[in-house]
């Protein structure tokens, strides 16, 4: 997301952005491949090619990248950087599935690596539960979800790609507030005055 967001009982979409809130939480339907350049040049435009349709991956200056909506089963993944090409397979990705990829230039064209795939269920998430509550994280990157369910409830992070979560944001409660957190995932908020600091803008 490339806003604070203040919620008022829901909102946006895209990355960290409040989705229609279903009781319970809902379940995950596609998979999303994570992705980091390795290459000396970041290009200006990566697009990756799904069973024939191509979304630009939006790859950001420091070489990252995420594409949502990938539909469980097995696929061929092309990846197009200018005249670059490369390829991987990925046989069997599950709903709600996180595929992590390493992308770089070669002689031929792209190398593809596989880093990790992990599914949320692998994680058991970061729960805050409960009123009047003050946490702060430390840097690292971390696969799991959050689950606030509290009121007057404040979470730091340290920072743009220092606190880094792939999972979900899950919130339901009123005067809570999210700073220095970067959170790659979606984010299901329910409540008032749920305040989501950009942590990446800039």
């Amino acid at each position: 997301m490339r806003l604070a967001i203040r919620i008022a009982a829901l909102a946006l979409a895209g990355p960290l952005a409040a989705c229609p809130l279903e009781e319970p939480w809902p379940e995950e339907t596609s998979a999303v491949l994570h992705g980091r350049w390795t290459g000396a040049r970041v290009p200006e435009r990566l697009d990756v090619v799904v069973e024939g349709a191509v979304q630009d991956a939006r790859i950001t200056p420091d070489g990252e990248f995420r594409v949502e909506g990938v539909a469980p089963g097995d696929h061929a993944v092309y990846l197009v950087a200018g005249q670059r090409r490369g390829r991987i397979d990925l046989p069997a990705l599950k709903p709600g599935e996180r595929v992590h990829l390493r992308v770089s230039p070669d002689e031929e064209g792209l190398d593809v690596d596989l880093d990790r795939r992990v599914h949320p269920d692998d994680f058991a998430p970061l729960r805050i539960e409960g009123n009047d509550v003050d946490r702060t994280l430390p840097a690292g990157a971390f696969e799991s979800d959050i689950v606030i369910d509290g009121n007057d409830v404040r979470l730091r992070g340290q920072g743009c790609g220092r606190t880094v979560f792939y999972g979900r944001l899950l919130v339901r409660g009123n005067d809570v507030t999210i700073e220095g957190v970067d959170v790659r995932g979606p984010a299901y908020l329910q409540g008032n005055d749920v305040r989501v600091e950009d942590t990446c803008a800039p």
